[in-house]
């Protein structure tokens, strides 16, 4: 079953269970599948006749929606980083071949219309999202995933960590960026609610302790800055898993995890 199927499922039949939270504002899954259904209007209304498009979203909850709104209405979302991510004098659009774009400012309109429930089919190998390289060494490059690549990289984890359906996955990382927007994937074919924050610092403990999540993803830098407070390493035994990637790991991080036996992959 693909993701746009299980979150039509999940509106019907448990339409009040919670798919996941933004920024402290919880999300159900009808809420979700509305706001997916209200984008693919906009879609129908405005874009129909293109196939890819870009994605230059602020807000989360229209990225994450808008994806999918895509998948559905057979068009390739092509994600955008925010403007203070974007590197000055590069066409992201161009780059990709856009052919058209939605931003904050497309959902101020609202279409009427219903929108038919139905089954959707997809071939392994068309592209179901676009993102672009962090642009580190030379200009961004644009990466086109495919339905295989996600799934493959879902099944892939799932294998090793065993997700629990029902769980809570705290995502800090950029959405923009494939070690986000996996989580994005990962929490719809395992069944998980994640909490969107954005990253801060000063507030990461605050925030694991708030949200007290059973699995989160981290860069090696977000563990230093959690082993700097006496009371983090309280906090990460709590966690069920912490997946570490994004850069090499320092030995300190290592050591200091490995000390103290916190369930980190």
């Amino acid at each position: 079953m693909i993701i746009e199927d299980i979150i039509i499922q999940e509106a019907q039949k448990n339409p009040h269970k919670i798919f996941c939270n933004i920024e402290n504002c919880p999300i159900s899954y009808k809420v979700f599948n509305e706001s997916v259904e209200s984008i693919q209007k906009i879609i129908q209304a405005t874009a129909h006749s293109v196939k890819r498009i870009s994605l230059n979203f602020n807000k989360t909850i229209f990225l994450l929606s808008g994806i999918v709104a895509c998948n559905r209405e057979k068009k390739i979302p092509i994600v955008i980083p925010p403007k203070e991510f974007q590197l000055r004098n590069f066409d992201y659009k161009q780059s990709s071949k856009s052919e058209y774009e939605l931003n904050d400012n497309s959902c101020i309109v609202q279409y009427k219309g219903r929108i038919i429930s139905k089954s959707y089919i997809y071939d392994a190998d068309e592209t179901q999202c676009v993102l672009f390289s962090s642009g580190t060494e030379g200009y961004p490059k644009s990466v086109e995933l495919t339905f295989s690549n996600i799934c493959y990289s879902v099944d892939s984890w799932n294998s090793i960590v065993n997700f629990v359906s029902g769980k809570m996955y705290l995502n800090v990382l950029p959405l923009y960026h494939i070690s986000g927007l996996s989580i994005f994937f990962r929490s719809i074919y395992c069944g998980l609610s994640v909490f969107y924050k954005k990253y801060s610092s000063k507030n990461i403990i605050k925030m694991l302790d708030k949200v007290q999540p059973d699995y989160v993803s981290f860069v090696p830098k977000m563990i230093i800055d959690i082993m700097k407070v006496q009371k983090g390493f309280k906090l990460l035994n709590k966690i069920r898993l912490i997946i570490i990637g994004g850069d090499a790991i320092d030995k300190n991080v290592f050591d200091y995890l490995s000390k103290l036996e916190i369930n980190s992959y």
